[in-house]
């Protein structure tokens, strides 16, 4: 599993903060269907991380300190476990599972995951570009248009409208 990394890797994607970019794909991961292209960072979302990425720091030292982690070593993933700052679960499935019996997220309906067909479709209903969400997704404008084109705003407006007045 490509953990997501706070610093520049060539073999897991990360957070590039300084540009408010997320690179999906390290220099040295091969290609694969998944695209994972660069993605600029949610305006909402970017706060978030550079708090979070500051409480991380604070934790390294913290762990540093009690002799888990080496000097100079730095919580390195997003998503981690408190205690040794190591990637939250092998798998995403069990990740998932675990990331809701951590404090703070006790009920489902305190947070909502925006996963990758919940970001298309959302997207879509507020009319962004088609060009530039496929692209932000990673996936071409034919992907999107057949998959989630139906939640744009527009959809089928000039074939309904034809039907509307006298002939």
């Amino acid at each position: 599993m490509r953990w997501t990394q706070w610093v520049a890797t060539k073999t897991h994607p990360w957070m590039n903060l300084d540009g408010m970019v997320y690179v999906g794909r390290g220099a040295a991961e091969a290609r694969t269907k998944k695209r994972r292209p660069p993605a600029k960072i949610a305006t909402r979302l970017r706060p978030h991380l550079v708090r979070w990425r500051a409480l991380d720091m604070k934790r390294s030292v913290e762990l540093r300190k009690a002799g888990v982690i080496e000097d100079g070593e730095e919580i390195r993933f997003i998503v981690h476990r408190m205690h040794d700052g190591q990637p939250l679960a092998e798998k995403i499935r069990s990740a998932w599972k675990a990331s809701w019996r951590m404090p703070g997220l006790t009920k489902m309906s305190s947070a909502t995951p925006t996963l990758f067909h919940t970001a298309a479709t959302w997207l879509m209903q507020r009319g962004t570009d088609m060009w530039e969400a496929a692209g932000w997704l990673g996936m071409t404008v034919e992907q999107l248009e057949e998959n989630y084109g139906h939640h744009h705003p527009d959809f089928q407006n000039e074939a309904a409208r034809a039907f509307g007045g006298r002939r």
